[in-house]
């Protein structure tokens, strides 16, 4: 029964900025809860500074805070608020931290304050192992032996007999995550000991030793426990990679295909002992390792997650059970027989059972220039997850994989792996990376066997013979003519590559045939894909949604959307990755929104597990499919569909407009528009010319002797930037002929990008066009430098350094543009002054990453606006005015958030974006939103300590003056020899600290250790420079320290820790 009269306001704690190795994509579960709390007339408050989430948005039921969440800001709202209880689960591990720490405050007892979906003492033992392993020894539950080093090296030694190796050493570190060591013997444990005695900060209560698990099979349990102890499993998975390798790097199979019922029920009732333990009402997530040997399974408890996890979104897909809204319903007393599930109309109580195959595949940035490399280990780097739907294993992994890659890149590592040493792929094979799955195919393919793969890579037995079936279909395929002439054979063999998820433009590319010929040839042998109904019933029940993903060789279950109102299909977001984001997940979702309300039925094709745009209540229809041209036109076709929307989706779906419009389909809002290559130089800048506007000079060539001529006609510094083999480039600044030179052929650019480089203050407009007039939601001013990617700066709105003049200018520049390009929905243009000339650097024809914050900074649907538009509305019809909106004073800070990722590879901070998410900052002047932007992001300003200043000569003087005020507020000051000298002549006491090279106590170092917790680093651009400041950039994001790369933003920060600080100084 739910708790009547005990809660009547709740605050939702949310999950922040979205960061790589956190489950920040919580938008969708959050969503449905808010729905769920609000049918039991609950009053909401919830917490969350990221703007990019559609449970932020502003609503009559809803108070929304983005506020940073941390213990000062959430103290302050829960006094203002005075809510009855706190929501924990919808958020990641920010949340239960934040949760514990407002608990030991005393704030939660003082206010009388509930916790809901967890408890204290759930609440004090999922933060720390080392209790957990107690509690669940103690209650005789398996679970990783471990001991702690309570004594000497020396007197270690007496007890080594009985240590069993492997051994895992787990260090804790006051500035460091925690690090996961592995021995194999008592010499290696001893001399790692023997190492670490000898550093400054040993201590040995930062040791702890479990037991080596690393080669096990990893499960997954996710779990609804209701107030009387009844259990609903709405998921159990397997991981493909063993234990050894994060989970979320791990590809997610789902049901189980490696336990037998016996080892299965095991789990459950060790999972239903865990719920009793802790008497846990709400959500759980239990994680074991399991071990399977000739005549038994061991199995042990890994971690428990009292919290929405990934998996749990894996099982709201494939089990289509609204997670979110019986989760809501729980927190509020009801017990599971009480809920209805609204995604099926069956009783809560009722579990998933799955009748097909699903995969949660994990998709990493910056893979596409083929540079970048992940090494696979205990640390999560997968930024995204793709999920893949077949009827048998093999289907779900190939759409994974094609879902996770683009077309080019997997043929491109297909081709090299068939070709390399396989001494040299099996090495590779053995430190698995990011392609690990696709060279143990071309592995098979080329003969090596499952008992040496085995022994390689610790893949379960299961898992090598189905990756087995893939191959020797590929093997098959190889040697296999395929004509126009179709015969039996061959046939056959197309019938079994399609069965086991072989695309047409896949089985063209092994057989070194047109794809049209496959086309025919399948056509010709009668196959067909069927259309397949998710219900989480295995067929016995009608789902309340409509899911469907295509298999062969089986019935089709699903008809056509028959409706008298028009169809729109939706072209949804792949994987989450750094420059894809949330960000467009929220406009997709308000478009979609839109499209309903207009009497629109609206389709979608998306692969995306955590997208909140294909959410199974928003949509008429899902389909989990690839977002290929082949999957396009297949589901176009099958629904009857003729017009397709793509302007919400990002910059990767856009290059499918041309293709898709060549096959008769009407992309909606670009019906006039031909200038789809505006993001090519030379378009560019004839448009510009067209109009008399300043474009940076800049050119696109094929030869080296042409790229240096152009850069000497236009003088140095150059943005060179371009592409190899198709795949994009990182883009440079460099400042002569050498280093063009170097650039070009350390690259191989077989395309060159040149363009003259402005250090200007950059502006970003984000307009509205009805292929006549143009509406101006805001404009955006960037502070970082110029060579910094767009969404890699500061944003703030409204601009403080732009003049009314200038301001107007921009707007009518702005309008002219549209007034040539001629296309409906969303402009967004970027521009640069610089002395006092106004440039145009890009036009986008398609949504930019800060329509969600300018969305909230101005509390309008943006997005609603542009889908109005896009379909047919004038702006006039709309009553919005050919001029630039409106706004309230205050002043809006977007944070980019930065993930430490550790990618093989280039990692600098360009002119490629590399922001992971980002946060709000919000108040009343400039210098208060940054402050509170930077606490947002996690990065915490401090009101004293020490900060490193280096800039370029030019700025030595405004930085003397930023140095003085820091000094007054008793920060010691560490700079670079040039900077330093600078400052001492000015009577500040300055210590030299070398940059990068040359010293072992270099800047790196001392932010490694704390020993600086604030950077000011400007730099020239040259190449040295930058190579320095990235370092001390990555080195100081991944310690959680503010770095300030511009002057301007360490001036307004600094005026906000002068206001705080009251005078102390002598007489």
């Amino acid at each position: 029964m739910p708790l009547k009269n005990e809660l009547n306001k709740l605050l939702i704690i949310g999950s922040g900025p979205n960061i790589v190795g956190e489950v920040a994509e919580f938008d969708l579960i959050t969503k449905q809860a808010i729905e769920s709390f609000l049918e039991d007339s609950i009053k909401l408050v919830i917490v969350n500074p990221n703007p990019a989430t559609v449970a932020t948005d502003p609503s009559a039921d809803v108070t929304v805070y983005l506020e940073p969440m941390t213990i000062d800001f959430l103290k302050r709202i829960l006094r203002m608020e005075q809510p009855d209880a706190i929501v924990t689960a919808l958020g990641s591990s920010i949340s239960i931290q934040m949760a514990l720490e407002l608990k030991q405050s005393g704030i939660l007892d003082e206010l009388e304050i509930k916790l809901l979906t967890i408890n204290n003492q759930t609440l004090e033992v999922v933060q720390d192992k080392r209790k957990l392993i107690e509690v669940l020894s103690a209650n005789n539950l398996p679970c990783s032996k471990n001991f702690e080093l309570n004594e000497s090296v020396s007197e270690l030694q007496k007890h080594l007999s009985s240590i069993q190796f492997p051994l895992i050493i787990a260090k804790a570190d006051r500035f460091r995550e925690r690090r996961h060591i592995k021995v194999t013997d008592e010499q290696e444990l001893l001399g790692y000991l023997e190492k670490e005695a000898r550093t400054s900060d040993y201590n040995t209560e930062n040791y702890q030793f479990y037991e080596d698990l690393s080669d096990w099979e990893e499960i997954l349990v996710d779990v609804l426990r209701d107030n009387e102890g009844n259990l609903n499993f709405v998921n159990f998975a397997g991981s493909i990679e063993p234990v050894s390798i994060n989970r979320g790097d791990s590809v997610l199979v789902s049901p189980i295909l490696t336990l037998n019922n016996q080892s299965i029920q095991k789990i459950r009732a060790i999972t239903k002992k865990i719920g009793q333990i802790f008497n846990h009402h709400g959500i759980l997530s239990v994680h074991f390792a399991v071990k399977q040997q000739s005549d038994r399974v061991s199995i042990k408890v890994l971690s428990i997650r009292p919290r929405i996890t990934r998996s749990t979104l894996l099982a709201y897909r494939a089990g289509t059970y609204n997670i979110g809204y019986v989760l809501a319903k729980i927190a509020l007393g009801y017990n599971l027989n009480e809920i209805t599930n609204p995604n099926s109309g069956l009783n809560a109580a009722i579990e998933p059972i799955l009748d097909m195959v699903a995969t949660k595949f994990p998709n990493w940035s910056f893979t596409e220039s083929g540079e970048n490399h992940y090494l696979l280990n205990d640390k999560m780097q997968a930024s995204g997850e793709a999920i893949g739907i077949g009827h048998n294993f093999e289907t779900a992994m190939m759409k994974g994989i094609e879902s996770t890659n683009s077309f080019e890149q997997n043929m491109t590592l297909y081709h090299k792996y068939l070709t390399e040493d396989i001494d040299d792929l099996l090495t590779e094979l053995a430190h698995p990376g990011e392609r690990h799955l696709i060279q143990l195919v071309i592995a098979l393919v080329r003969g090596v066997s499952l008992t040496k793969l085995r022994q390689l890579i610790k893949i379960h037995p299961v898992y090598l013979q189905k990756f087995n079936n893939i191959a020797q279909v590929i093997s098959q395929l190889r040697t296999t003519y395929f004509s126009t002439d179709n015969n039996e054979a061959t046939a056959a063999l197309l019938y079994r590559a399609k069965l086991l998820g072989f695309s047409n433009t896949l089985i063209a590319q092994i057989t070194h045939q047109h794809p049209d010929v496959i086309i025919k040839n399948v056509r010709e042998a009668g196959i067909e894909p069927s259309f397949i109904q998710l219900d989480g019933t295995a067929g016995m029940y009608t789902p309340q949604v409509s899911a469907v993903y295509s298999a062969y060789g089986v019935h089709n279950e699903v008809e056509p959307i028959k409706s008298d109102k028009p169809k729109l299909l939706i072209i949804g977001l792949g994987p989450f990755q750094i420059s894809l984001n949330s960000e467009f997940d929220f406009m997709l979702f308000h478009a979609i929104k839109t499209l309903k309300e207009l009497g629109y039925e609206t389709i979608i094709i998306s692969n995306n597990s955590e997208a909140i745009s294909s959410s199974y209540r928003l949509v008429d229809r899902v389909y989990f499919e690839p977002i290929t041209i082949e999957n396009i036109l297949r589901i176009a076709k099958y629904e009857g569909v003729t017009s397709i929307m793509t302007q919400f989706s990002g910059k990767q779906t856009n290059h499918f407009v041309g293709a898709l419009q060549e096959h008769g389909l009407h992309i909606v809002g670009q019906e006039h528009f031909d200038l789809y290559h505006l993001d090519q130089k030379e378009v560019l800048n004839k448009l510009l010319t067209n109009l008399d506007f300043n474009g940076v000079p800049g050119t696109s060539t094929t030869t080296l002797t042409d790229a240096l001529a152009y850069s000497n006609e236009i003088g140095f510094p150059v943005l060179v930037g371009g592409k190899t083999q198709n795949r994009p480039q990182k883009s440079a600044v460099v400042f002569d002929e050498p280093a063009l030179r170097e650039y070009i052929l350390q690259n191989q650019l077989d395309k060159i990008n040149i363009s003259k480089f402005i250090d200007g203050q950059k502006y970003e407009v984000t307009a509205i066009s009805d292929g006549e007039n143009v509406t101006i939601p805001g404009i955006i001013e960037h502070l970082e430098q110029s060579g910094s990617h767009a969404s890699d700066s500061i944003a703030v709105f409204n601009p403080q350094n732009l003049t009314s003049d200038q301001r107007r200018q921009i707007r009518d520049m702005t309008v002219s543009l549209s007034h040539l390009i001629k296309m409906r929905g969303f402009l967004n243009i970027h521009f640069l002054i610089f002395q006092g000339t106004i440039y145009v650097l890009q036009i986008k024809t398609y949504a930019g990453h800060n329509v969600p914050f300018l969305s909230k900074a101005l509390r309008q649907d943006i997005t609603k606006v542009a889908t109005k538009v896009i379909l047919g509305s004038s702006l006039q019809e709309l009553g919005l005015p050919a001029d630039i909106w409106p706004s309230n004073n205050l002043i809006y800070v977007k944070m980019p958030v930065f993930s430490y990722i550790n990618y093989h590879g280039e990692n600098t901070f360009d002119s490629k974006m590399k922001a992971s998410g980002s946060v709000v900052g919000r108040d009343t002047k400039l210098s208060k939103a940054l402050y509170k932007g930077y606490a947002g992001a996690g990065l915490t300003i401090p009101t004293y300590g020490s900060i490193f200043i280096s800039v370029k000569d030019e700025d030595k003087k405004e930085a003397t003056n930023l140095a003085h005020r820091f000094h007054l507020l008793g920060f010691k000051i560490f700079a670079t020899e040039g900077t330093a000298s600078i400052l001492a002549e000015t009577g500040i006491t300055v210590n030299i600290v070398p940059k990068v090279e040359g010293s072992n106590h270099n800047v790196i170092d001392k932010l490694t250790a704390h020993k600086i917790n604030l950077v000011i680093n400007v730099t020239n651009y040259s190449d040295l420079a930058n190579q320095d400041a990235t370092q001390i950039k990555d080195a100081a994001l991944h310690a959680h320290i503010p770095v300030f790369s511009s002057l301007k933003t360490a001036s307004y920060v600094l005026e906000v820790l002068e206001s705080l600080a009251l005078t102390t100084q002598p007489i």
